[in-house]
Parts: C-alpha cells; structure tokens; sequence
C-alpha cells in the first residue's frame, strides 16, 4: 500500500522539482529536524515514564530504559505497516522485562490516547488562527468534531465499568479512572503531550521556512493532527504516501506548491527515521540482555 500511496502522489508532483528541492535543503536544516525529533522522542519516553510510574503496578521502568524502549517504538513505528506495531513492541519488551501484561498494555494504551487527545485539542485551539482557506475547505471543522468526539470517547471509557476489572480490560479502566481522577497527575501528563507536540509542529516548521512555503506555526499546530491521523491508518509504512497526500492537499488549500509540500513530508520522514534509527541496534542489544 505504501508503493500505490506514493505512486499517487508522484503521479501528480513533478518528482524532479521534488528531489531538488529537497537537495537544496543542505545538511544544516536536516541535523537541526533530527535533533528536534530525537528530542520528541525523548520528551515521550519522559511521559511513559510518568504514566508508568503513576499506575497501580510494582513496575519501575528508568529514565534510560524507558528512552530506550521509546527509541525502539519510534524506529518500527516508521519502518513497519501502521503506526503502531512499534508501539505494541514496546509494550511487549515492557511485559518480557516486568512479567506484568496488564501494565504494560495500559501504559502503552493510556500513553497513545492522551497523546492523540491533546495533539486534536492543541488543532482545536488554534482554529482562532487558521486561514480562511482552511475554514472554507471544512478543515477546521473536521478537526473540532474529531477533538469533541475523542474528549467524548475517553471521558466516555473512565466512567465505563467493566464486568470485571481483573483483565485487561478492566486494568486499562482503572487506570485511566485512576488518572481523570487525579488532576495533578492529568495535567502533568497533558503539559509533556504539549511540549512533544510543540517539538514536532517546530520540526516540520523548520523544513516549511527554509523551503519558503508560507505557512506560519500556528497553522501547522492545526493541519498536523489530521495530517498524522490520515498516516496513522493501517495502510501503508510508516504512513508513507498517505501522509503526503494529507498535506499536499491541506497546503494546497493555502497556495503551497505540490512538489514542495511532498518535500517537507518525506523530509520530516527520513529526519524521524534517521533519529530513531539507533533503535535497531538497541533492539538486539536488549533481546540479549
């Protein structure tokens, strides 16, 4: 899928104005979108860390192994179909290390459903600021009602009571009524959400300025969630191809040229790659310990 994903969007940019526009990037920009996902990647670990550490579980997870396990996640979250297998690796090295599946598999849940929770709200609250053309292409709206039926959802889901609470199941839903229930601990866990996504939304503003696309912070913080909710369909690798198509056709509507838009995306992509890579190596370093 991710062949027939890029071949479309290929069909349709010219692909030598694509791979020059990408040279003329340099090593400069490129190092600096490294550094900002690795950082993305580090500033998650710290959140999981957190969330683990706030269940009703025995399991102690270090600042370095939970970065370690983050870096695994984030390499096969990229390499893999979905976006989510290295984030049920992850959790699967967790449950091997710690012998605990139901807090493995509630950090891991709990970890993706408030970091996507906040990434809508944080679209939500810069639609004051979005181009018209987003408002009239229905962009902005989309995102709200997605934001208003993920609040609704999980608020949903920490009032929902099990028939028992003994499986899996009814570990997730302590937990997330532990956190809900706690709003120091929720708050803390929604500022770190924040800062990655402020990292990330810095990341591909970076490549967007130095390719003079335009587009100012703001409207990135608002066109990233859907952009990402689009690649996180199980379709393709790494949502290659679906990811791209998402913004080309949301920078579209602000007068972004095809071709330079596919150049942020697979950018920002082989950026994230390249910064996650190390997780390979750790991978088999942690099998063997």
């Amino acid at each position: 899928m991710s062949a027939l994903a890029l071949s479309w969007v290929f069909s349709r940019v010219d692909l030598g104005v694509v791979l020059r526009t990408s040279i003329e990037l340099g090593a400069g920009p490129l190092v600096s979108v490294v550094l900002l996902s690795a950082s993305s990647v580090f500033l998650a670990s710290i959140r999981w860390r957190y969330i683990i550490a706030n269940l009703d579980t025995a399991i102690t997870v270090s600042t370095g192994k939970s970065f370690a396990l983050s870096i695994i996640g984030s390499f096969f979250n990229l390499t893999l179909p979905g976006v989510i297998a290295g984030d049920t690796l992850r959790a699967s090295l967790l449950y091997k290390a710690s012998g605990d599946l139901q807090a493995a598999t509630s950090s891991f849940l709990i970890d993706r459903c408030l970091g996507l929770l906040t990434l809508l709200l944080m679209g939500s609250l810069a639609i004051p600021l979005a181009p018209l053309e987003l408002h009239h292409a229905g962009a902005t709206h989309l995102l709200a009602a997605l934001a208003i039926l993920s609040t609704g959802l999980l608020a949903a889901l920490s009032h929902f009571k099990p028939l028992s609470t003994h499986n899996v199941i009814g570990c997730v839903y302590r937990h997330i009524s532990s956190l809900f229930s706690n709003a120091a601990k929720l708050l803390v866990v929604f500022a770190l959400s924040i800062l990655i996504h402020l990292v990330v939304t810095l990341a591909i503003y970076t490549l967007s300025g130095e390719l003079h696309a335009g587009v100012t912070y703001f409207t990135f913080i608002l066109i990233l969630p859907l952009a990402q909710l689009v690649s996180a369909l199980p379709l393709s690798i790494g949502g290659l191809g679906l990811r791209e198509g998402a913004l080309v056709a949301l920078l579209g509507y602000l007068e972004v040229a095809p071709e330079t838009a596919v150049s942020i995306s697979l950018t920002w992509y082989l950026a994230s790659v390249i910064a996650s890579s190390p997780g390979c190596v750790l991978l088999v370093l942690w099998r063997k310990h």
